[in-house]
């Protein structure tokens, strides 16, 4: 017979597993910001890094990725779908500046809020790359311990590299005559993802 012990842990992880499960900690914080960044709509990369790093430890990545599907109002899990829907749409909102949460808080669900975001910030990113390659080349050491210089300097390389890797993939499909097939693009885009994924390296701490 299993000890109480493990028996709690066993429900502690079916419960976390359950997508629709919420702990009291989520109840409570449903309008306090999600993650690390607030995204004021100059921020958008990094923004949503954060944002998917903070739903996915708490299962909740599919409300904003289509995963999870909305059930029909009659069924038996609309209730705890809805509840859940808006516990991340909460999040989300919180995690903007309010005159950017202000334009986006008549969406309806969490993935509409998402979606809409990504359709006004996240489609080009000349502009972040623009301001990036600029902070690069005014970046001084000055007064700055080797260290600290160092870390900053590798963290906007490698931010530069990361959406310059995917701008450059994007240029070569369309440069293709004729164009490739969409399962053909998407092999490409996806060795160019694993490839990051093998050299890619986690951020330097200041």
């Amino acid at each position: 017979m299993p000890d109480s012990t493990e028996s709690d842990g066993n429900q502690s992880g079916n419960a976390y597993a359950d997508p629709y499960y919420l702990a009291n900690s989520d109840h409570s914080s449903s309008n306090q910001q999600l993650g690390i960044i607030i995204f004021n709509g100059e921020n958008y990369l990094n923004w949503t890094k954060s944002i998917r790093m903070a739903l996915g430890s708490r299962n909740k990545l599919g409300y904003i990725d289509g995963k999870i599907k909305r059930p029909n109002p009659g069924h038996v899990d609309f209730g705890k779908w809805y509840r859940n829907d808006n516990v991340v749409r909460g999040w989300i909102l919180a995690s903007m500046t309010t005159t950017l949460a202000e334009s986006l808080i008549y969406l309806e669900t969490s993935k509409e809020l998402w979606d809409e975001v990504k359709e006004r910030y996240g489609q080009t990113n000349s502009p972040l790359l623009y301001q990036l390659k600029k902070e690069l080349s005014d970046l001084k050491q000055e007064n700055q311990a080797v260290g600290n210089f160092y870390c900053k300097l590798k963290n906007l390389w490698d931010h530069i590299s990361s959406i310059e890797g995917f701008e450059n993939i994007r240029g070569s499909i369309l440069a293709m005559e004729p164009l490739p097939p969409v399962n053909r693009a998407f092999h490409l885009v996806q060795q160019q993802e694993k490839q990051k994924e093998i050299t890619g390296t986690h951020e330097c701490q200041q």
